[in-house]
């Protein structure tokens, strides 16, 4: 229906750009002030639909002006420029399914996943899982404590779906809050992980 009186009204100011250069195709809307086909004017309120079904038509002049083919491609062309096509956006490469801070790796699986860690384990490890993978890409483990980036991995995803995981060893120092940034090859943030380092 918007589209139906988006059509209507550049009807009508096509119309009326027409009038005021004097041309005329032999027959014209009367968009003056929208009649019944029995010539008697409508009363407000109307609405823009009702307009277009109960205009009349009237002979504005004798002399030759554009078609009406002319008029419907201009008419067509102002419809398209007020509609511009749509682009499907292009999937990314790879698709994060899975990503957790984890005590150990097994088999490929997260052993323990939580936020909180006792500095006791002497590591711990960000685990990721993507599916699916359709082009061989990079991605980056980055481990921040607090604000200040500690380590960085470049892992490789490959086809059809793939795992992959980073580690960093604990010390006294390092007790606090962390963070893990999982990044594409363009930087952009995929998922973030929070945990903390404790006693």
């Amino acid at each position: 229906m918007g589209i139906y009186c988006q059509t209507v009204f550049l009807f009508e100011r096509l119309c009326r750009l027409l009038r005021s250069f004097n041309f005329s195709c032999g027959l014209c809307l009367d968009i003056d002030r929208p009649r019944t086909a029995r010539g008697r004017y409508i009363e407000a309120p109307y609405s823009p639909v009702r307009r277009f079904h109960e205009l009349s038509w009237t002979a504005l002049d004798k002399r030759p002006g554009p078609t009406m083919a002319v008029i419907w491609a201009l008419l067509c062309t102002g419809i398209f420029l007020t509609y511009p096509p749509t682009v499907s956006a292009q999937p990314p490469d790879a698709e994060l399914n899975r990503a957790v801070i984890c005590e150990s790796i097994q088999s490929y699986q997260p052993v323990n996943p939580a936020v909180v860690f006792s500095i006791s384990l002497g590591e711990v490890f960000c685990f990721s899982y993507f599916d699916p993978v359709r082009v061989k890409t990079p991605i980056f483990h980055k481990w921040y404590q607090q604000d200040k980036l500690i380590f960085s991995m470049r892992l490789v995803l490959t086809p059809p779906k793939w795992s992959s995981f980073s580690r960093i060893q604990l010390r006294d120092a390092d007790k606090g809050p962390w963070r893990v940034e999982i990044q594409d090859q363009d930087g952009k943030i995929l998922k973030t992980l929070r945990f903390s380092i404790t006693d």
